[in-house]
């Protein structure tokens, strides 16, 4: 449950069982089949979860959507163990021993959670693909160079503004934000910092060694799933040109819920930006483990 892909699973799978029954079965005994299930698939894996709870005979209840979430589960466990005994790529943010629990906003909270939420993470521009102005042209050739699809290619334009190209050179570092323990992809990643662009985000918040994850989510606009309480280091391996943007704004809906039943509500939230981002080629890049 503190895997966010696994713990976004559990809750998909939850709400297609219930979904799956005649509204009579809705029960709290029909209920305890699929938490039986749960509870044994997280000490003994999805085959012995399921003939450890005693559940085999109401088998034919679970939908084939069920059935397909249940093995994604089972997947996704099995990857977090083999990540877990694999090379760390974040470094958790210590904030030097003291919590930025005092700090303003609720993403600097601790003690609350952020739930799956149905809507989408938002950014305020939005790009033609097929009408681009002259410099978003230039701009789509060089990710394209780096191997990027135009799906990708589309989020990278919405996602900044004042577009410009920069040359890196073999051991020049990159920095992203993530949640501690969920490890950033760097062949799929295509937001980074670079040295100059994490210096003036750490210069705006990072004070007396506490981070403000508030002011780091508002200015690189990250979405509510990222706690922005573990940075993922990589490194240039090969001179080449990255595309820098300045971070545009961002909307989304997301709320915040913490112990005996607290919950914020959903609320619309607007992430300025301004931090300053680069998108390089993933297949120049490496991660430095424990950095």
């Amino acid at each position: 449950m503190n895997d966010p892909e696994s713990r976004d699973i559990v809750m998909d799978f939850l709400s297609a069982y219930v979904d799956s029954m005649p509204i009579v079965d809705k029960g709290a005994a029909a209920l305890t089949i699929p938490f039986e299930v749960l509870l044994a698939l997280a000490t003994a894996g999805l085959g012995a979860a399921v003939a450890g709870s005693g559940a085999v005979r109401h088998a034919g209840q679970f939908t084939g959507k069920a059935i397909e979430l249940m093995v994604g589960l089972s997947r996704a466990l099995s990857k977090v163990r083999l990540d877990k005994k694999a090379k760390s790529k974040a470094t958790v943010i210590a904030n030097a021993g003291r919590s930025s629990h005092k700090l303003p906003g609720l993403h600097n909270r601790d003690d609350l959670q952020i739930p799956r939420q149905e809507h989408k993470f938002k950014p305020v521009k939005t790009v033609d693909m097929d009408n681009l102005s002259e410099k978003d042209k230039i701009m789509r050739k060089h990710l394209r160079k780096q191997g990027w699809k135009n799906s990708r290619i589309k989020q990278v334009l919405e996602s900044g503004n004042d577009f410009k190209t920069k040359p890196m050179k073999p051991g020049d570092k990159l920095y992203g934000f993530n949640t501690a323990g969920r490890g950033k992809d760097i062949s799929k990643s295509a937001y980074w910092l670079d040295e100059a662009g994490y210096n003036d985000i750490k210069a705006k918040h990072y004070k007396n060694g506490v981070w403000d994850k508030e002011g780091v989510k508002n200015s690189l606009a990250l979405p509510c799933f990222n706690r922005a309480d573990a940075i993922d280091v990589a490194e240039v391996t090969q001179p080449t040109t990255a595309v820098s943007s300045k971070v545009g704004k961002a909307t989304e809906l997301l709320k915040y819920e913490g112990k005996n039943g607290y919950t914020t509500g959903t609320l619309g939230k607007i992430m300025p930006g301004g931090g300053q981002q680069v998108t390089v080629n993933p297949k120049v890049i490496r991660s430095i483990p424990g950095k």
